[in-house]
């Protein structure tokens, strides 16, 4: 297979998780690879053939952290690139570490489903962007005795909610996390209750991860923190994404309520 040497391309497909941008621009550690479907070997999208639709392109993207991503017309695949796919999908499953894959694709789904049966397990993910032109109305304001703030290293040392180890799953650093990625934080009595920060950004887009301790729940924070990450991402001119798990319906019903569409649904693998 080819390893895309001009992945900023990826801008070109629809629909693509957060992650993926975050690898085409480098913000994460990460590979994407290609092949060819017309009997050419590509070294990078830019060298495709332009009577190719790139959004027919079989893709397969993989982050340091075990995030992947499969897409593509089944089809129109070679055996070639089956088959690594499959060699991949071992390499992961044999070491201990995180293995998700985001599928774009159902043929890919049962695909997968009959080479791995038992091994790893299916589920539903949506995908929402924030798309009104207004920035959301929440009218809700803090209660007394709580503050907002962004995201800064201190409020990461002090968190129980997205703690400095999370930012290492996620951006292999807090500093790279500080450097590309943004939130905000409610705190009382100096304490972190509630924060909504970016699991993954880049400079296309940002995908919200949002918390709130069980014991200050039901005042409305994380209307407060995400209006105020919205702003924020919109001021950058970033894309607002939202993903959850179609199981999640409180998750899925707060996205929709702030102004978030839903616009895909992808498959989601992880070990059984």
């Amino acid at each position: 297979m080819k390893l895309c040497k001009d992945p900023l391309s990826i801008k070109q497909i629809n629909n693509v998780p957060t992650f993926v941008h975050s690898i085409a621009t480098q913000v994460l550690s990460g590979e994407i690879y290609t092949h060819d479907i017309d009997e050419q070997q590509y070294n990078g999208l830019k060298d495709i053939n332009p009577n190719i639709q790139i959004q027919s392109l079989p893709l397969w993207v993989e982050s340091e952290k075990g995030f992947c991503y499969l897409r593509g017309n089944v089809h129109t695949t070679s055996n070639g690139f089956y088959n690594f796919v499959k060699i991949k999908c071992r390499q992961h499953l044999e070491q201990s570490g995180r293995f998700v894959v985001f599928s774009d694709s159902n043929d890919w789904d049962q695909l997968l489903s009959t080479d791995f049966k038992g091994i790893i397990k299916k589920m539903t993910r949506y995908s929402l962007i924030y798309k009104k032109n207004d920035y959301p109305q929440i009218t809700k304001k803090l209660p007394q005795g709580y503050s907002i703030q962004k995201i800064n290293e201190s409020v990461i040392h002090k968190s129980s909610l997205f703690d400095e180890k999370y930012y290492i799953d996620y951006w292999n650093s807090v500093s790279n996390y500080l450097k590309h990625g943004f939130g905000y934080a409610i705190l009382y009595k100096n304490q972190v209750v509630c924060e909504c920060t970016s699991i993954f950004a880049n400079d296309w887009s940002a995908e919200i991860d949002i918390q709130t301790d069980i014991n200050h729940r039901g005042l409305g924070l994380a209307s407060i923190a995400a209006k105020a990450f919205i702003e924020y991402g919109l001021s950058t001119g970033k894309t607002v994404v939202w993903d959850c798990n179609s199981i999640n319906i409180i998750s899925y019903q707060l996205a929709i309520q702030l102004g978030f569409e839903h616009i895909h649904t992808y498959t989601l693998w992880s070990r059984s």
